[in-house]
């Protein structure tokens, strides 16, 4: 009787964090992104920078794109997933991927 209760609790916390990602304020359906931002990486000036296509763009500390930058390598074809700002000059890279062909 006791596994048949802790087996209903599962189901039961399952379904509730199930419900609670579904809602549009959690998941990233309400969330503005915007445009990937695609070309050759010319430049690796820092560690908090990275100059494709000869623009450079500030990278948002902590996030995926800080980890990725210790495996990039000038010349590589990548693309830039920038976390958009009230202010578009201010816009962060959250996000960087290498395209497999580079």
């Amino acid at each position: 009787m006791k596994h048949h209760r802790l087996n209903k609790l599962k189901i039961a916390l399952a379904s509730g964090t199930l419900a609670l990602c579904m809602l549009p304020s959690v998941g990233w359906s309400t969330r503005l992104v915007a445009a990937p931002i695609a070309g050759q990486i010319t430049a690796l000036p820092g560690g908090n920078e990275i100059e494709v296509a000869n623009h450079t763009y500030h990278i948002k500390p902590g996030s995926a794109a800080e980890k990725a930058m210790s495996h990039l390598s000038t010349g590589e074809q990548v693309h830039l997933l920038l976390d958009p700002s009230q202010d578009s000059t201010k816009a962060e890279v959250v996000a960087i991927t290498v395209d497999s062909e580079s």
